[in-house]
């Protein structure tokens, strides 16, 4: 009975408000096998939720979502990787479209404080990128090297955190927070 109760079988436990098992309208006390049997198929009121063909359905849902959480064409997590001046780290998950801006937003970086929202027109989101990272990302491109320039210990790896768009290529990618001023 223990196995019936949470395996699907289509017996109910009395305890969870359900008349039991035996008061299921699909079951007749005093019947023979073969009435029983052919009630099983049909549905008598709502009462009685699984037939076999509902324990069929949730077995091939159960075995598809089993199939596309496993499977090979799970989509991956872009993970951003921030390290602190004090030598600290932590891993964040990106979304991919996004910039690593918002995700260090999201997540309560300090440091990354982005006070323009994105609209490329402060510095508040400036970063270091690794340098085994920065070939993948690029250099700045026209206004961002504009507001680069003012920036106080620019390196050459800066970049301004929310013009790097997070993509599958750039999981694991190192940012570097600048110290506070």
């Amino acid at each position: 009975m223990a196995a019936a109760a949470g395996g699907g079988s289509g017996l109910v436990p009395a305890r969870q408000g359900h008349g039991g098992w035996r008061s299921c309208p699909r079951f007749v006390h005093g019947a023979g096998p073969q009435e029983n049997r052919r009630r099983r198929g049909r549905r008598v009121g709502n009462s009685c939720r699984d037939t076999q063909s509902d324990v069929r359905w949730n077995n091939r849902a159960r075995s598809l979502t089993l199939a596309f959480a496993f499977g090979p064409w799970k989509a991956t997590v872009p993970y951003i990787v921030f390290v602190h001046p004090d030598g600290s780290r932590e891993t964040h998950a990106g979304e991919p479209g996004r910039s690593i801006m918002d995700c260090a937003v999201d997540n309560g970086v300090p440091g990354i404080r982005a006070q323009c929202g994105g609209g490329c027109t402060c510095s508040t989101c400036h970063g270091f990128v690794d340098e085994v990272w920065f070939d993948r990302v690029g250099a700045p491109v026209e206004d961002e090297a504009d507001i680069l320039d003012f920036v106080p210990g620019r390196r050459v790896t800066s970049r301004l955190t929310c013009q790097i768009v997070i993509r599958d290529d750039l999981d694991g990618i190192v940012i570097h927070v600048p110290p506070p001023e």
